[in-house]
């Protein structure tokens, strides 16, 4: 079944997706002159287990559809983009790690196999193709076959280096970090060329347009986002000696981009924010604070974080005590598509900032 008649973008949907990307594009190139861009986030129409949608590209490519409906609905800033959805552990199955389907949440790594940190000498490069990025390449052959006019297909999930070669070593890399260090570099610096040289085939698979990509229904300056989580638990200091070097090469050889981290150490955030091309960050605000983040990033910095319904947050921004950064992009969390709604008119009223 062709699922390119699904979904219908009309004229006024385009012309409103159209100044959406502009509003996107001068978060990063007028900042002085941007406004905040709000994208609401829910698991509403989660009809299909994961297990199904990884096992069909049709299935997988239905649910995106369907999420981009509600978003063209309730007229969010969320672009009509769609990614084959296979979980954190995509490079790390490259590098030979098993990989887990679940029914409830998204796939992920199972193994870790380097199991003698002394054997990293002997591992390969993987291919294009190895492990899950077979099953990626097919599914994105699909969709670009399938996908309906107007949306735009971007990169799967891509983790950092040192997310990776955490599932590649197991735990055992912390006690590496002081025991066997010259062999954590060795892989986070395998890993690192792995990555970069990945992220450009999928590039040349996907509606990539050199300076911007598209990533989760928002539109990014640079080539691709990083997910820094696991940076969480090793020490600002070690991040520092071991992965931050490797981060600046990713951003200096794919000419930018932006960094995903959930983690808790605030000390860790800090540190990325001196990445070069570096150009956003989204950060959990529920581990740091939003006008000290404001503060800190520099100007053409965008700073992504997720608001929750019913919290002080909310109400302060919904009351118009808005930071003065205005290069900001809220994710708006609450537990009904209804009430979520009522927050993106709420907030969009209370922002001082016009573009």
């Amino acid at each position: 079944m062709s699922l390119k008649n699904y979904l219908h973008i009309n004229t006024n949907q385009q012309t409103r997706i159209g100044k959406v990307e502009e509003g996107y594009k001068r978060l990063f190139d007028s900042p002085e002159k941007a406004s905040p861009m709000f994208v609401v986030e829910g698991n509403w129409q989660m009809d299909q287990p994961w297990r199904e949608r990884v096992a069909d590209p049709e299935v997988m490519l239905k649910a995106e559809l369907d999420t981009i409906r509600w978003h063209l609905e309730i007229e969010d800033d969320f672009l009509p983009t769609c990614r084959v959805q296979f979980g954190s552990g995509q490079v790390a199955s490259a590098f030979g790690s098993e990989i887990i389907v679940l029914d409830k949440s998204l796939p992920a790594a199972k193994s870790h196999p380097l199991t003698n940190i002394k054997d990293v000498y002997d591992m390969p490069l993987p291919g294009t193709t190895d492990g899950w990025y077979g099953k990626v390449t097919e599914f994105i052959k699909f969709y670009r076959a399938n996908v309906p006019d107007g949306v735009k297909i971007h990169l799967p999930d891509t983790q950092g280096p040192f997310n990776t070669a955490h599932l590649v070593r197991g735990d055992d890399i912390f006690t590496d970090l002081y025991d066997n260090p010259n062999e954590v570099e060795y892989l986070l610096d395998l890993v690192t060329d792995y990555t970069i040289s990945e992220i450009k085939y999928l590039n040349s698979l996907v509606d990539y347009v050199p300076g911007w990509f598209y990533d989760l229904g928002t539109l990014w300056k640079g080539t691709a986002r990083l997910c820094n989580c696991s940076n969480q638990m090793i020490s600002p200091e070690f991040y520092s000696q071991y992965v931050y070097p490797r981060d600046v090469r990713f951003f200096n050889e794919l000419n930018g981009g932006r960094i995903h981290y959930c983690g808790k150490s605030r000390g860790v955030v800090r540190r990325f924010l001196s990445i070069a091309g570096l150009n956003g960050i989204d950060y959990d605000l529920n581990n740091d604070d939003l006008d000290e983040m404001c503060t800190l990033a520099p100007a053409n910095m965008v700073l992504s974080q997720k608001i929750y319904a019913g919290t002080p947050m909310m109400e302060r921004l919904a009351s118009g005590n808005w930071p003065s950064k205005r290069n900001l992009i809220i994710s708006i969390m609450a537990p009904t598509i209804e009430e979520s709604a009522y927050w993106l008119k709420i907030l969009r009223e209370s922002c001082p900032y016009t573009s």
